[in-house]
Protein backbone atom coordinates (compact mmCIF):
# COMPACT_ATOMS: atom_id res chain seq x y z
CA UNK A 1 0.00 0.00 0.00
CA UNK A 2 1.35 3.42 -0.91
CA UNK A 3 1.38 6.09 1.74
CA UNK A 4 1.12 9.80 1.02
CA UNK A 5 3.53 12.13 2.83
CA UNK A 6 4.19 15.85 2.76
CA UNK A 7 7.63 17.43 2.91
CA UNK A 8 9.37 20.73 2.25
CA UNK A 9 12.15 21.03 -0.31
CA UNK A 10 14.37 23.96 -1.17
CA UNK A 11 13.90 25.72 -4.52
CA UNK A 12 17.07 24.18 -6.00
CA UNK A 13 15.85 20.65 -5.30
CA UNK A 14 12.40 21.38 -6.72
CA UNK A 15 13.99 22.80 -9.89
CA UNK A 16 16.15 19.68 -10.27
CA UNK A 17 13.07 17.48 -9.84
CA UNK A 18 11.19 19.50 -12.46
CA UNK A 19 14.01 19.32 -15.00
CA UNK A 20 15.00 15.68 -14.39
CA UNK A 21 11.64 13.93 -14.01
CA UNK A 22 8.22 14.16 -15.59
CA UNK A 23 6.72 15.26 -12.27
CA UNK A 24 7.79 16.18 -8.76
CA UNK A 25 5.87 13.18 -7.44
CA UNK A 26 7.75 10.72 -9.67
CA UNK A 27 11.02 12.48 -8.96
CA UNK A 28 10.65 12.19 -5.20
CA UNK A 29 9.47 8.59 -5.45
CA UNK A 30 12.26 7.49 -7.79
CA UNK A 31 14.98 9.43 -5.95
CA UNK A 32 13.92 8.03 -2.59
CA UNK A 33 13.62 4.45 -3.80
CA UNK A 34 16.94 4.79 -5.69
CA UNK A 35 18.68 6.03 -2.55
CA UNK A 36 17.85 2.83 -0.69
CA UNK A 37 19.01 0.67 -3.63
CA UNK A 38 22.29 2.61 -3.79
CA UNK A 39 22.67 2.44 -0.02
CA UNK A 40 22.37 -1.34 -0.09
CA UNK A 41 24.96 -1.60 -2.87
CA UNK A 42 27.35 0.76 -1.08
CA UNK A 43 26.95 -1.09 2.22
CA UNK A 44 28.20 -4.20 0.41
CA UNK A 45 31.09 -2.29 -1.17
CA UNK A 46 32.31 -0.62 2.02
CA UNK A 47 32.03 -3.77 4.13
CA UNK A 48 35.54 -4.94 4.94
CA UNK A 49 37.39 -1.75 4.03
CA UNK A 50 37.91 -0.66 7.64
CA UNK A 51 38.94 -2.59 10.74
CA UNK A 52 36.65 -2.64 13.76
CA UNK A 53 38.62 0.07 15.56
CA UNK A 54 38.71 2.22 12.42
CA UNK A 55 34.93 1.95 12.18
CA UNK A 56 34.58 2.88 15.85
CA UNK A 57 36.83 5.91 15.32
CA UNK A 58 34.77 7.05 12.33
CA UNK A 59 31.55 6.66 14.32
CA UNK A 60 33.12 8.59 17.20
CA UNK A 61 34.19 11.48 14.98
CA UNK A 62 30.71 11.93 13.49
CA UNK A 63 28.97 12.20 16.86
CA UNK A 64 27.41 15.65 17.05
CA UNK A 65 27.80 16.46 13.35
CA UNK A 66 25.21 17.43 10.77
CA UNK A 67 24.76 15.56 7.50
CA UNK A 68 24.98 17.69 4.37
CA UNK A 69 24.90 15.63 1.15
CA UNK A 70 26.94 18.32 -0.61
CA UNK A 71 29.77 17.83 1.88
CA UNK A 72 29.69 14.02 2.04
CA UNK A 73 32.85 13.44 0.04
CA UNK A 74 36.35 11.99 0.40
CA UNK A 75 38.03 15.34 1.07
CA UNK A 76 35.63 16.04 3.94
CA UNK A 77 36.04 12.54 5.37
CA UNK A 78 39.82 12.99 5.32
CA UNK A 79 39.52 16.44 6.93
CA UNK A 80 37.26 15.00 9.64
CA UNK A 81 39.83 12.28 10.35
CA UNK A 82 42.64 14.84 10.53
CA UNK A 83 40.69 17.29 12.70
CA UNK A 84 39.28 14.69 15.07
CA UNK A 85 42.76 13.35 15.71
CA UNK A 86 44.32 16.78 16.10
CA UNK A 87 41.68 18.22 18.42
CA UNK A 88 40.19 15.17 20.15
CA UNK A 89 42.74 12.36 19.82
CA UNK A 90 40.12 10.09 18.25
CA UNK A 91 42.54 7.85 16.36
CA UNK A 92 44.82 7.44 19.34
CA UNK A 93 41.82 6.61 21.57
CA UNK A 94 40.79 3.82 19.17
CA UNK A 95 44.38 2.75 18.40
CA UNK A 96 44.10 3.58 14.71
CA UNK A 97 47.05 4.43 12.47
CA UNK A 98 46.33 7.74 10.71
CA UNK A 99 48.35 6.91 7.59
CA UNK A 100 46.55 3.59 7.18
CA UNK A 101 43.02 4.96 7.55
CA UNK A 102 43.76 7.93 5.26
CA UNK A 103 45.16 5.55 2.65
CA UNK A 104 41.96 3.52 2.80
CA UNK A 105 39.90 6.68 2.26
CA UNK A 106 42.15 7.64 -0.68
CA UNK A 107 41.35 4.29 -2.31
CA UNK A 108 37.59 4.71 -1.92
CA UNK A 109 35.23 6.05 -4.56
CA UNK A 110 33.33 9.25 -3.87
CA UNK A 111 30.13 7.18 -3.58
CA UNK A 112 31.71 4.93 -0.96
CA UNK A 113 32.94 7.96 1.02
CA UNK A 114 29.46 9.50 0.82
CA UNK A 115 27.91 6.41 2.37
CA UNK A 116 30.62 6.00 5.03
CA UNK A 117 29.79 9.54 6.16
CA UNK A 118 26.06 8.90 5.87
CA UNK A 119 26.20 5.62 7.81
CA UNK A 120 28.34 7.17 10.57
CA UNK A 121 25.91 10.09 10.89
CA UNK A 122 22.93 7.74 10.69
CA UNK A 123 24.33 5.63 13.52
CA UNK A 124 23.76 8.60 15.83
CA UNK A 125 20.57 10.04 14.34
CA UNK A 126 18.47 7.08 13.25
CA UNK A 127 15.90 5.46 15.52
CA UNK A 128 17.94 2.24 15.56
CA UNK A 129 19.49 1.07 18.81
CA UNK A 130 22.93 2.65 19.33
CA UNK A 131 24.91 -0.58 19.56
CA UNK A 132 28.45 0.04 18.35
CA UNK A 133 29.41 -3.65 18.25
CA UNK A 134 26.42 -4.51 16.04
CA UNK A 135 27.27 -1.62 13.75
CA UNK A 136 30.89 -2.74 13.49
CA UNK A 137 29.71 -6.27 12.60
CA UNK A 138 27.70 -4.83 9.72
CA UNK A 139 30.74 -3.16 8.12
CA UNK A 140 33.89 -4.97 9.31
Amino acid sequence: MDKSITTRLDDKTVKMLETTFDSNYNGIRIATESFFVLRSKMQSEIKGIFSGNEIKAIIDMFNGTMFDPQLAQKAVLKAEIEDSEKYEGTLKRWEVDKAVILSKVDNMTEAQAFFVIFEAWNFWYSKKEKNLDNFVNEFE
